[in-house]
């Protein structure tokens, strides 16, 4: 079954299925900021010899022995941007 959406002025926009419509509302989606998909950076890791000053700089960071940061998501690929001064370029 299909109903009508209308746009504030009352023009009719399309004809919308409500289940597409549901299944797109943010009650049934997945934030990706939360979903845990851990990896390593590079980008904003360290030398191997930068380590320890790295973890004393930065406390709570997790790096290998590459000196490769642990990301654990996109939240927290966001907060240890800003905590190094790094922005996100499109």
């Amino acid at each position: 079954m299909f109903t009508k959406r209308y746009k504030w002025n009352g023009d009719p926009v399309v004809d919308v299925n409500p289940d597409i419509e549901r299944c797109r509302s943010k009650r049934y989606s997945v934030s990706t900021d939360i979903v845990n998909n851990e990896r390593w950076s590079e980008s904003m890791g360290v030398t191997p010899e930068q380590v320890s000053e790295a973890m004393r700089t930065f406390p709570g960071s997790v790096y290998d022995s590459d000196g490769r940061l642990l990301i654990k998501n996109r939240k927290h690929k966001i907060q240890e941007m800003k905590r190094r001064g790094y922005a996100e370029l499109d």
